[in-house]
C-alpha cells in the first residue's frame, strides 16, 4: 500500500508537463528551421525593413507626405536623386507617402489578423473539443457564412459609409476573416480531444473549461499561428483593394492603394507611382507567403521541408 501514489503517478502522467514539452519543442524547432531557410531570412529581412521604415518613418521619410513641395516645378516628377520614387499629381513626394502608407497598411494586416486569429481560435477551439451537437451547430453557421463572397461583403459594408477610419477597417477585416481560422482551430482540437493527455487531464478531475485552455489552446497555436501569417498577407492585398477602389482609408490618408490609384489614369507618363507602390505590395504579399509555408514546415515534422 506504500507504493500505490507512486504507481500512480506513473499511471497516470502530469498534463501539464505533457502540454510544455509538446509546445516548447516545435517552437524550438520552427525558430531553428526559419534561421536555417534562405527563403525564410529574406522574408525576414523583408518584413523587418518595412516594419523598421514604418516605425521610424518621420526619420526615414525625407518629406511631409501630406504636404505638396512645388504645384508648378514639382508636379508629375520622374524618380531622381532628391525624390526617389517621384512625385504624385499634387507634386507630394511619392517615397514618403510609400513609406507612410507602411504604417497603416502594416497596422491593418497585423491588427486585423490578430482579431481574426483569436476569434477564430476560440470559436473553431470550442466546437471541435465540445463535439456533437454544439460542433455541428457551431460549424453549420461557419459554412453558411463562407458561403458568402468575403470581398462582396466588405464592399457591401463599407459602401455604406463615405469613409472608414482605421478602427473599423480593422474591425471589418477581422470580424470577416476568421472563419477560415475557425474551420482549422476545429479539426485540430477535435484531433486533440481524444489524445492521451487529455485523457489523463480527465481523469484527475480537471473541468472541460480548464482543459480546454491549459491543454488544447497551447497546441493549437501553432496551426493558427500559420494561418495567422498567410492572413495578414491577404490583408494587405484586401485593404490596398479597397483604398484602390476608394471606398477604404480615406483621402489625404497614405496607403499603397490609394498612391495606385493615383496614377491609374496617367500610367503611361507618370508609371512611378503604380510601380513602387505594387512592387512593395507585392513584395510583402510574397514575403508574408514564404514565411507561412517555412512555418508550417516547421511546425510539421512530418512535413517534408518546401525547396
Amino acid at each position: 500500500m506504500a507504493d500505490t501514489p507512486a504507481v500512480a503517478a506513473l499511471a497516470i502522467p502530469d498534463p501539464s508537463a505533457r502540454t510544455a514539452t509538446l509546445s516548447a519543442l516545435p517552437l524550438r524547432r520552427a525558430v531553428r528551421a526559419l534561421w536555417d531557410d534562405r527563403a525564410a531570412r529574406a522574408a525576414i529581412a523583408f518584413v523587418a525593413l518595412l516594419v523598421g521604415a514604418a516605425l521610424l518613418a518621420p526619420l526615414v521619410a525625407p518629406y511631409d507626405p501630406l504636404r505638396p513641395l512645388d504645384a508648378v516645378a514639382l508636379r508629375g516628377v520622374a524618380p531622381s536623386r532628391s525624390h526617389w520614387f517621384g512625385t504624385d499629381l499634387l507634386s507630394r513626394d511619392v517615397f514618403s507617402r510609400v513609406v507612410y502608407g507602411a504604417r497603416v497598411s502594416l497596422a491593418v494586416s497585423v491588427l486585423s489578423a490578430l482579431l481574426a486569429a483569436v476569434v477564430g481560435l476560440c470559436y473553431g477551439g470550442v466546437a471541435g473539443f465540445a463535439g456533437g451537437r454544439v460542433d455541428a451547430t457551431m460549424m453549420r453557421l461557419v459554412d453558411a457564412l463562407l458561403a458568402i463572397p468575403r470581398v462582396l461583403l466588405l464592399l457591401t459594408v463599407v459602401s455604406l459609409w463615405r469613409a472608414v477610419d482605421l478602427g473599423a477597417l480593422v474591425l471589418l477585416m477581422g470580424l470577416t476573416g476568421w472563419l477560415a481560422v475557425a474551420r482549422l482551430a476545429r479539426s485540430e482540437a477535435a484531433a486533440l480531444r481524444t489524445r492521451e493527455f487529455v485523457v489523463a487531464a480527465r481523469a484527475l478531475g480537471l473541468s472541460p473549461a480548464r482543459i480546454f485552455v491549459r491543454h488544447v489552446l497551447p497546441h493549437l497555436a501553432g496551426p493558427v499561428l500559420v494561418a495567422a501569417t498567410i492572413a495578414m498577407g491577404h490583408v494587405v492585398v484586401l485593404e490596398a483593394g479597397l483604398s484602390f477602389l476608394g471606398v477604404g482609408v480615406a483621402d489625404p490618408t497614405p496607403t499603397w492603394g490609394n498612391i495606385i490609384r493615383d496614377g491609374r489614369e496617367t500610367i503611361a507618363s507618370t508609371w512611378w507611382l503604380t510601380l513602387f507602390p505594387g512592387l512593395t505590395l507585392v513584395g510583402t504579399a510574397l514575403a508574408t507567403n514564404t514565411l507561412a509555408d517555412r512555418l508550417r514546415s516547421a511546425l510539421n515534422p512530418r512535413q517534408l521541408p518546401a525547396p
